[in-house]
């Protein structure tokens, strides 16, 4: 009576099997192919993974206490992997105009591909995973802040659905974030 592996179920005879090598070999042979499709399948799924990256150099000023796109949005769709889980980098160049304020660089995740548009996915742009900026203000020679956030696990996605995620910045309490570079990433986890 033939039996089969613990893992993978690959037929095999024991030894008080009748001795037909024929079939033994030929349902061994079939089902390490079955397996090897499997394996071929998972293969390229993985590497057919690609990154998106985005950057916008366009610059405004914003005074908004509660995040906001500014006047020139900027921001990056993507398409989730099979897992449903991303990896999310944000950089940016940017000073606050204010002594003592803060300014916060963020970002939103959304369904659909058209930015800003669609269903939050998770929590909206935050405090939690901004880039901060903030002190004394020199008005004689501008300082500004250079960063980068991440990598940040965004999961619960549905694999093969689009999503955007779009750059939001804001102030704490008066004063001005001046932007001049953003920069997302977004890297697909296996």
């Amino acid at each position: 009576m033939a039996d089969t592996t613990p893992i993978y179920g690959l037929r095999y005879l024991e030894l008080g099997d009748a001795p037909d090598l024929a079939a033994a070999t030929e349902n061994l042979a079939t089902d390490v192919e079955t397996e090897l499709v499997r394996i071929d399948a998972d293969v390229a799924a993985i590497t057919g993974l690609t990154h998106t990256v985005g950057s916008s150099t366009a610059t405004f000023t914003s005074t908004s206490t509660t995040f906001v796109s500014g006047a020139t949005p900027f921001g990056v769709t993507f398409v989730a992997p099979p897992s449903g889980v991303v990896f999310i980098t944000m950089g940016g160049y940017f000073r606050q105009s204010q002594d003592g304020g803060v300014a916060l660089m963020s970002y939103t995740v959304r369904t659909g591909g058209t930015m800003g548009s669609g269903n939050t996915v998770g929590s909206a742009a935050n405090a939690n995973r901004a880039l901060i900026c903030g002190g004394v203000v020199e008005t004689s020679q501008p300082i500004y802040f250079q960063a980068s956030r991440g990598p940040i696990a965004w999961g619960s996605l549905t694999p093969g659905n689009t999503y955007n995620a779009r750059v939001e910045v804001a102030v704490d309490n008066g004063g001005g974030i001046d932007v001049v570079y953003r920069e997302l990433l977004v890297v697909p986890s296996v």
